[in-house]
């Protein structure tokens, strides 16, 4: 075997290895937030009940559920066997950049290496949600239809259609809102087909197979839209929404990213965020009008810009956009910059230059997930209900503010005997009218049971915005102690 063809193989091996310490080092640091703590009830309740929630309206993600119930019965219940399949689904997302980049235009290397190092890659590859899952799905669904629209002939294409199809249909039931990715299919085929012959007409064929199954979805949901009404997500500018993906694929989901002291300047953090944006940006700009590849690169615009649009002209009527929403278009971004370089390398940069280049940018996105592993973003509630745990006594009484996290209680305690010692209570909504005295009324009762009563406070600005549950409490018990967490807070009362 020639010593030029083992080179690439070597540094795709090395690439994979970083790519598998970034996902996996410090994996289980954090513990669950809310949403997994929400995955792992899902997938473990009842199986007639896990199939039911593909057809109640709204619930999103139900096939992942359905998955992810078949890993955990086979990996166990615990923090780092739920990431773990978001790690493996990463690493494969990694390894399909690679061959998608080769197939646009004849080299991926680079956007393996940029979505090695992608902080907000890394990130959900560590989170227990579909979010690294459907990525891996719709870049897999988007490399099928790309080599079944450049093969010679239909049958020789069936087998990357099926696939299409097939993955297609796996992010539906993934997230609610991957038929997004049906307007990247259309820009796929328009562009992909260079003869509009009976070919073209099989092609259509196929998108209605795809189309089908997902039509009663949007007959019943036109008229949400149509209505309008609280979604519970606020309503972003289109250039706030793009100034946030941007931010987001680029330096990470932490304020400070890349890797900058927090005692520095504000101005200092901005210009060096932004600095390291315009490059990625002004990288995958120049790849995107390369003469070359044209027509994979409207595809790949395509991929990058329509869902995070479509977004927004859906939100004007109901806001729904999170970058998570959209976080499967991330990858167009390093293949666009992967584009970028081998422009720069056909226009006479010397390959020294160009792997000087790509290795500062990788740096660049590392410094992203370095700062989400040096300052963690996730409320510390395994801690704090650790801690209640360890000196839980019978007649306690324990009341969550927001009242969700008595899930997370719940996961956390689940084998734990002393559970049983508490009796829950959920904190009282105050965002609307209610004053001091509702509260009063809800909270009084609880001073006739008990003897002692938690408060266990995270994110709890959702639910209480003025802290009068706190202050009830300060008013009306003698506060023993009080533990501030990275995000939670545990307050221990007694009763006199």
């Amino acid at each position: 075997m020639r010593r030029d063809s083992l080179f690439p193989r070597f540094v795709l091996l090395l690439l994979f290895i970083g790519a598998f310490a970034l996902r996996t080092i410090g994996i289980g640091v954090e513990g669950l937030w809310r949403d997994e703590v929400d995955a792992v009830r899902f997938a473990l309740e009842p199986l007639p009940q896990v199939l039911a929630r593909f057809t109640e309206p709204g619930f999103n993600g139900p096939l992942y559920h359905l998955l992810l119930r078949g890993w955990l019965n086979l990996a166990g219940v615990n923090d780092f066997a739920l990431r773990y399949l978001s790690v493996v689904c990463g690493m494969v997302l990694v390894a399909l950049m690679f061959v998608v980049a080769r197939r646009v235009h004849g080299n991926g290397i680079f956007a393996a290496l940029f979505a090695a190092a992608s902080p907000v890659l890394v990130w959900y590859s560590g989170e227990g949600k579909m979010y690294s899952m459907q990525p891996l799905v719709l870049a897999l669904a988007l490399y099928a239809l790309l080599r079944a629209v450049g093969m010679a002939g239909i049958v020789g294409a069936r087998r990357w259609w099926i696939v299409f199809v097939a993955a297609t249909l796996v992010s539906f039931g993934l997230h609610i809102l991957s038929p997004l990715f049906l307007a990247v299919v259309v820009v796929a085929v328009v562009f992909g087909v260079r003869r509009w012959d009976r070919r073209a007409f099989v092609l259509i064929g196929v998108l209605g197979v795809v189309l089908l199954p997902f039509a009663p979805y949007v007959v019943g949901r036109v008229g949400q839209f149509l209505a309008g009404g609280g979604s519970g997500h606020p309503a972003y500018s289109l250039a706030v929404i793009v100034q946030t993906l941007m931010a987001n694929w680029v330096v990470g989901l932490d304020a400070g990213a890349p890797f900058v002291p927090s005692t520095a300047p504000e101005f200092v953090i901005l210009a060096v965020r932004w600095l390291v944006i315009g490059l990625f940006l002004a990288l995958a700009l120049w790849g995107a009008f390369a003469p070359h590849v044209r027509r994979a690169a409207v595809v790949i615009a395509a991929w990058l810009l329509l869902p995070a649009l479509i977004l927004y002209l859906v939100s004007l009527r109901v806001p729904l956009f999170e970058p998570r929403y959209v976080l499967w278009s991330a990858p167009a971004l390093y293949v666009l910059a992967d584009m970028g370089l081998q422009r720069l390398l056909k226009a006479g940069l010397s390959v020294r230059a160009i792997a000087c280049c790509s290795l500062l940018l990788t740096v660049l996105l590392f410094g992203g997930v370095l700062a989400q592993r040096v300052r963690p973003i996730r409320p510390a509630v395994r801690e704090a209900v650790t801690e209640i745990g360890r000196e839980l006594q019978p007649g306690d009484g324990v009341v969550f503010q927001i009242p969700y996290m008595v899930y997370s209680f719940d996961y956390y305690l689940r084998n734990d005997p002393q559970r049983a010692y508490a009796t829950s209570y959920d904190g009282p909504f105050t965002n609307a009218q209610t004053g001091e005295d509702e509260v009063d009324a809800l909270l009084a009762p609880m001073l006739d049971f008990h003897t002692r009563i938690w408060l266990l406070e995270s994110e709890s600005a959702m639910w209480d915005e003025r802290g009068l549950t706190r202050a009830w409490f300060d008013a009306h018990a003698h506060l023993v102690r009080r533990d501030e967490l990275r995000g939670a807070t545990v307050s221990l009362y007694a009763i006199e």
